[in-house]
């Protein structure tokens, strides 16, 4: 895989999550707490959800150990807490992978998880998963809080590539 290119796929999920969290925050509490249609049971939920996948694979990556806890909404109770905490997040994903090159994405890691034994995959396929994975629930809310008056807009990957002037 090239470091590059997968550099551009990470700056594109910046983009595009911001998208659906500036909206989100725009939107009453009941709304994003209220039990809706969606995998994870509300809007919150699920993008709660996203950022916990995305913290786990990451430190999968990084250190080896998958974390044994999820992220909640305890912990993450309202949509400025959930974007204040994928901000590091997400600066902690971009400092990780700015730290790959083409031979680290190609390689393999292996993790250990409380819940079975330790596996082995590539790096770039786990961060391709966190990126597919998180497009995957940014669709799903988005269609949603579009029903609600309240759409994201348009979160297409050449939209943010002409922005970028690329």
């Amino acid at each position: 895989m090239d470091a590059g290119t997968m550099r551009t796929l990470v700056a594109y999920h910046r983009w595009a999550q911001h998208k659906v969290l500036r909206k989100a925050l725009k939107m009453p509490d009941e709304l994003v707490l209220a039990a809706a249609p969606l995998s994870h049971g509300s809007i919150l939920q699920t993008l709660i959800h996203a950022v916990d996948s995305q913290w786990y694979w990451r430190l999968a990556c990084e250190t080896g150990r998958a974390p044994a806890e999820q992220l909640t909404i305890e912990a993450l109770p309202t949509v400025r807490a959930l974007a204040a905490y994928w901000e590091d997040e997400q600066a902690n994903l971009e400092r990780y992978v700015e730290s790959l090159s083409d031979a680290d994405l190609d390689g393999r890691v292996t993790y250990r998880w409380p819940q079975a034994r330790p596996r082995s995959r590539v790096v770039w396929h786990i961060v391709a998963h966190i990126l597919n994975h998180a497009t995957h629930h940014r669709a799903e809310v988005g269609q949603h809080m579009g029903a609600l008056g309240y759409s994201p807009g348009d979160l297409d990957f050449i939209i943010f590539i002409v922005k970028q002037g690329m």
